[in-house]
């Protein structure tokens, strides 16, 4: 669900160089609306590459750049589909959610922090956007 005045930029298979230059992917989506972007990274089941945990810098850094964002303005997500991780970290049927913070020196992300979330949570602020 997407607010109203919320427009997705993108959603589909994102492309990223991953560890020593490994050819990752994972599913990115992006949510504009007035009152900021929300970048959602999952890793889907039986992806070769890097994690998008091994590689947040990379694929919210590229998605900041490719679609032009400011990620003073980001909310960024990285989101673990269900069955990909082992079934103590996969809590239900929407696998798991964490919010990640970075600096920012440009459009370079570094120090990344991730904070626990939920499916619900992250829905709520689609619906704020």
């Amino acid at each position: 669900m997407v607010n109203k005045r919320a427009t997705i930029l993108f959603e589909g298979i994102f492309e990223y160089s991953g560890a020593i230059g490994i050819p990752s992917r994972c599913w990115l989506k992006v949510v504009q609306g007035p009152n900021g972007t929300l970048v959602q990274a999952t890793q889907q089941a039986l992806t070769d590459g890097t994690s998008i945990t091994n590689a947040a810098e990379q694929v919210f850094g590229l998605a900041v750049q490719q679609y032009q964002l400011d990620p003073t303005k980001c909310i960024f997500v990285e989101h673990y589909a269900p069955g990909v991780l082992s079934h103590a970290y996969d809590l239900d049927s929407t696998g798991t959610y964490h919010f990640v913070e970075f600096t920012w020196r440009g459009n370079s992300a570094t120090n990344p922090i991730w904070r626990p979330s939920t499916a619900l949570e992250v829905e709520a602020i689609i619906l704020m956007l």
